[in-house]
């Protein structure tokens, strides 16, 4: 009995991580992604996370965050950006 209990753990352990589980979530919706970029941007500045290790930060951070929303993780966030943020940072006032 134990063996078989320990089998069907491993078994459904095994499936949750496989790339098709994975695939079985949704994607986020392209805001979501945006907001969540944003507020782990300003999460590494209150960090001071260094510039050489901002990208994996925010990946990572961003990653955490849809997987926590049951969303699929992203392997990249470079062209997400907010334009009104990216606007309100070059705007001398």
């Amino acid at each position: 009995m134990k063996i078989t209990h320990l089998v069907f753990m491993l078994t459904s352990i095994a499936l949750a991580l496989s790339p098709a589980a994975t695939m079985a979530q949704p994607q986020a919706p392209e805001q979501q992604i945006i907001s969540l970029k944003a507020a782990c941007t300003q999460i590494a500045q209150e960090d001071s996370i260094p510039d050489n290790e901002l990208a994996q930060f925010l990946l990572d951070c961003v990653n955490d965050q849809l997987t926590e929303s049951g969303y699929q993780r992203i392997e990249s966030i470079d062209g997400k950006v907010d334009s009104t943020l990216a606007t309100e940072e070059n705007d001398p006032l």
